[in-house]
């Protein structure tokens, strides 16, 4: 589900396709800008790595523009508040999170956090479930930057040079919240502990694999999904006639999981700046991007080039490359047996801001045109929407059958998994809505539920009513995962 949905940009695009400006060069051939990436001259040195203790912990941030990055930043101050301290020492929950990832507008949120926040010396809680000023103080600054508008007046489709758009988009980004921070910069953090590891995602428009934007050396996305699920396949009884065609079109698959990094394509991202990373996470055709980047040559036919789209387009909850890293953690090495017991446990917490796919009133609509019009990215969302729900049945089987000899992830004894998604608030708020929207009474969860979907995934938000109800459905739902949460550390 891409930001773009419910834009009604395709109007705009018949009057500005012979309209649009000459871009400046960017340091690129052919007068066209483009993101010049360094290149490695020998093999990078891998992230330093700090020592981690107790639980593995993941946040995953989805996609969907302005709804995403508020609700986003409204679970985080919620989850903020959840006490896992041990002895009646307070600590929040967020102080034990190792791993962010995310995708589109998730990736503006994420971003935001894990480069403003306060340092580790700084902490969260005063007492139970109350921040300090500090943390109270950032959280209203992010609260405030998630709402503002980020479209502005310039907003509109183009057609001619997709990079410079996404320039112009990250320079924004950059006056207002980044200040031209680069990924050394964010590495210095993390290797303090002061911020958890990030991953931006985006998808290669070359070859359709997941491109990280990340300091994690390439080891840490080593964990092998296809290569685990035929194993586990051959032990399963499957006929040799249905492993062989299995084998036959898995095998081409491999690729397709492991994700592009800096490391593949010997390229340096300590300079890039994360302004331009998040830009191209978020980087919707004829809005924003595909954005090039070269890497070490002006000239992509002396150098390797990529074009970097929208992270939405191939998982638009930035769970793929969360579960890689955690996976490759709490598994047992192949040949090692499922009885291995695991060094820790992992949880993983899913902010979901993009899906369900809004119902649409077509009417009398005939033409593409009109289809279009009122849903511009209808068909990529059917297409995501019915493929998220096989691979959530894919999970629950293989996390059922997790016991075996050859485990493909983590089962429930492994890594537990908490899930906050807009909507399932609906009836909590619904009860009482008091005076959201202009709701003054209880109403049917039904109502909230429509409004809740109907929330454009745009990068500007209305203040007055979807802001609120995205807070207020952050508060609901981390209240109903708060004791399960605790309970987690309480075993570990």
């Amino acid at each position: 589900m891409h930001d773009s949905k419910r834009i009604l940009w395709i109007p705009a695009v018949l009057s500005l396709a012979t309209a649009c400006a000459d871009v400046p060069p960017h340091g690129c051939a052919n007068g066209h800008q483009c993101v010049l990436v360094e290149r490695k001259a020998n093999t990078p040195a891998a992230a330093p790595m700090r020592e981690q203790s107790g639980p593995l912990v993941g946040i995953a941030v989805s996609g969907g523009g302005s709804r995403a990055a508020t609700f986003a930043e409204s679970v985080l101050e919620e989850l903020a508040k959840v006490d896992v301290g041990p002895d009646g020492t307070p600590a929040s929950v967020l102080e034990h999170v190792q791993y962010m990832s995310s995708v589109s507008g998730g990736s503006l949120a994420t971003a935001y956090y894990v480069l403003n926040k306060p340092p580790r010396d700084v902490p969260m809680l005063v007492r139970a479930d109350t921040l300090s000023g500090d943390y109270t103080d950032f959280f209203q600054r992010y609260g405030q930057q998630m709402r503002a508008n980020w479209e502005g007046p310039l907003w509109q489709p183009i057609l001619d040079d997709a990079t410079g758009r996404a320039f112009d988009i990250a320079n924004s980004w950059d006056a207002k919240l980044f200040d031209g921070r680069t990924f050394a910069d964010q590495g210095r953090r993390e290797a303090a502990g002061d911020s958890p590891y990030v991953i931006l995602n985006g998808t290669s428009w070359d070859n359709g694999r997941r491109v990280v934007f990340t300091n994690l050396p390439q080891s840490s996305f080593s964990y092998q999904f296809v290569e685990r699920t035929r194993e586990y396949l051959r032990q399963s009884g499957l006929a040799a006639g249905e492993l062989k065609l299995l084998d036959a079109r898995l095998q081409p698959e491999s690729d397709r999981f492991r994700p592009i990094t800096a490391e593949e394509i010997n390229a340096d991202f300590s300079s890039l700046k994360v302004s331009i990373a998040v830009a191209s996470s978020a980087s919707v055709p004829l809005l924003i991007g595909p954005v090039l980047y070269s890497v070490g040559e002006v000239d992509c036919a002396k150098g390797p080039c990529l074009h970097i789209g929208d992270g939405g387009m191939f998982d638009n909850q930035g769970v793929e490359s969360l579960a890689q890293v955690l996976f490759g953690q709490l598994l047992p090495p192949p040949g090692a047996g499922a009885t291995t017991p695991p060094v820790r446990k992992g949880l993983m917490i899913v902010i979901d801001g993009s899906y369900p796919m809004h119902d649409v009133n077509f009417g009398e609509a005939h033409s593409v045109l009109a289809y279009l019009t009122r849903s511009p990215s209808r068909v990529s969302d059917i297409m995501e929407e019915r493929a998220l729900g096989y691979q959530l049945l894919l999970w629950s089987i293989l996390r059922a059958n997790s016991a075996g000899p050859h485990p493909v992830i983590p089962g429930p004894d492994r890594m537990e998994l908490v899930y906050f998604r807009h909507i399932d608030a609906a009836a909590a708020i619904a009860a009482q809505p008091d005076g959201l929207c202009g709701w003054n009474h209880p109403l049917a969860a039904v109502e909230v539920e429509t409004r809740l979907r109907a929330i454009p995934t745009r990068f500007t938000i209305d203040p007055k009513c979807d802001a609120p109800l995205l807070q207020r459905a952050a508060r609901e739902l981390v209240r109903n995962q708060r004791e399960r949460i605790r309970q987690i550390f309480s075993t570990q």
